[in-house]
């Protein structure tokens, strides 16, 4: 009888759906695709709960996302769309914490998010396909996966970068989000190597599949950046790609990752990202501060450096 009654429901939500799509109500038909999503997801709990069905629960997770897939498919609607990706995702762990790897149906539902950002376009739906291709990228294989090593923060600064890169130059307006969403991840790793550098250890240690990444995305950074006549994106290009084998030989990286966090922070700003720029090099200024504290002269000199960035920034911004 429960079982009926979500049918039943899950019928008459979905029909709901369908007659706000039909009058234009975008937001409307949405929510309530939506909500008749979660109501899927509930029978097939009740189901699984009814029958004892728990050898393998990343099967009903599946079912989940292709209850998610189809109205977002067929509507085409980038909030319903962002929604499956984020449920793909969660079934692909899911899926791979038992078996040890991604499945490759993974990619398709990455391909139909792709596909109805195409048509659609949409905030949600672009910060979905950017994390959900990077969930594909690192978790590959889990085999490649170490959380302790380089190996991982330099793959998501080359993956950012080109997303960077590519949201310029070939998206353009369309591309907007994802320029976001990569200086975000960018500035989090720049902030995050700071501090590994002197309080965490991090193994230096790249697998095959790891090092291919890494070099192909900074190849293709560097290269697009230099067609379309990008002086400081190739420079940027060329550093990230040094980096990684630099560390090795060169001391200090912490203060080698302050500087590069401040001049990211200022072409930032010069972009017109103010917020970021600016919150960016204070972070930076604030770490930089905490590890000298009691050397007054160290930190006298950052902060003149800070000051005097800044005010090159404010004048050229003039």
């Amino acid at each position: 009888m429960r079982i009926c009654l979500l049918i039943l429901l899950n019928i008459v939500v979905g029909f709901a759906g369908h007659f706000w799509h039909k009058k234009g109500n975008e937001n409307y038909s949405a929510g309530l695709f939506f909500l008749a999503t979660l109501i899927f997801c509930s029978s097939i709990a009740l189901v699984s709960q009814m029958y004892h069905i728990n050898r393998y629960y990343p099967d009903g997770l599946l079912l989940c996302v292709i209850g998610a897939f189809i109205p977002a498919l067929v509507y085409k609607n980038s909030v319903l769309t962002g929604f499956m990706l984020m449920f793909s995702t969660f079934w692909a762990l899911a899926d791979m914490y038992y078996k040890g790897s991604l499945s490759m149906l993974y990619l398709l539902f990455i391909t139909a998010g792709i596909y109805v950002f195409i048509k659609r376009g949409g905030r949600f739906l672009s910060y979905a396909i950017f994390i959900s291709i990077y969930c594909f990228i690192i978790f590959r294989d889990v085999l490649f996966f170490d959380y302790t090593s380089y190996a991982l923060i330099f793959v998501t600064l080359s993956y950012a970068f080109l997303t960077i890169v590519l949201s310029r130059f070939i998206f353009c307006e369309r591309g907007r989000y994802f320029y976001q969403i990569a200086f975000l991840f960018s500035c989090l790793m720049l902030i995050f190597l700071q501090f590994s550098s002197d309080y965490v250890f991090l193994e230096y240690s790249f697998s095959l599949y790891f090092m291919s990444v890494f070099v192909v995305f900074c190849i293709l950074s560097i290269a697009i950046s230099a067609y379309f006549k990008n002086l400081i994106l190739v420079l940027f290009g060329l550093v990230l790609l040094i980096l990684p084998f630099a560390i090795v030989h060169i001391g200090f990286m912490g203060a080698i990752f302050s500087i590069i966090s401040v001049i990211v922070g200022a072409y930032l700003v010069k972009q017109g990202e103010l917020f970021a720029g600016f919150s960016l090099i204070l972070i930076t200024a604030i770490i930089r501060y905490i590890e000298l504290v009691g050397d007054y002269i160290g930190a006298s000199v950052l902060f003149l450096v800070c000051a005097v960035i800044m005010r090159f920034i404010a004048k050229k911004g003039k």
